[in-house]
């Protein structure tokens, strides 16, 4: 039976495996796969290697969610898996850091962003120099461990006003609008 994002008669929960135990990463993916599916989806988490640095720069983001979303597949049978990456991007001189999943289905990927910020050049300097990470860096500036496990960079800089889990759902919401466009466009013609 061909999977169907639009709308099936069959009662079956769609099985997702998101390459990530981060309980802020499931908290996302979770908002956004319940836009996408409503309640027929079964979401599960499994750590995965991203095969990237600690905090990827530009196209390495979006490797990184597309290993983490292959390798999530290997290890479970399900219907899709799913890869979630934060990365930073160099653009007209600013680094803005963007979280990128990738959707695939044992054939295909499909890829999305949440949105961006901009990042003091002095943090996104450090993280390149040492070879580190975002939330090692925010760690060290106000001393809260495991940030990217919680309210993440997003919520610290914006001082609560947004939350890390509104970045990855998202990304994970716009990674299926790809997949969502095409059937809507094989259903209309």
């Amino acid at each position: 039976m061909k999977k169907s994002i639009l709308g099936t008669n069959s009662s079956r929960k769609m099985l997702i495996q998101a390459g990530s135990e981060n309980p802020t990463k499931l908290k996302g993916t979770k908002k956004a796969l319940q836009k996408v599916f409503g309640s027929k989806f079964i979401l599960k988490g499994g750590k995965e290697n991203s095969g990237v640095s600690a905090h990827p720069f530009n196209k390495e983001t979006f490797k990184g969610a597309k290993t983490r979303a292959k390798n999530a597949w290997k290890k479970a049978k399900c219907d899709y898996s799913l890869g979630i990456e934060s990365g930073l991007f160099f653009l007209n001189k600013l680094y803005i850091d963007i979280t990128v999943c990738c959707v695939y289905d044992g054939k295909e990927c499909t890829y999305g962003t949440g949105m961006g910020f901009v990042l003091p050049e002095k943090i996104a300097r450090k993280i390149r120099e040492k070879d580190s990470d975002l939330t090692k860096a925010i760690e060290e500036m106000t001393g809260i461990k495991k940030i990217g496990r919680k309210q993440g960079a997003l919520g610290w800089f914006s001082a609560g006003m947004m939350h890390r889990s509104e970045q990855i759902e998202a990304a994970v919401a716009c990674a299926f609008i790809p997949r969502i466009a095409k059937e809507k466009l094989e259903v209309k013609y």
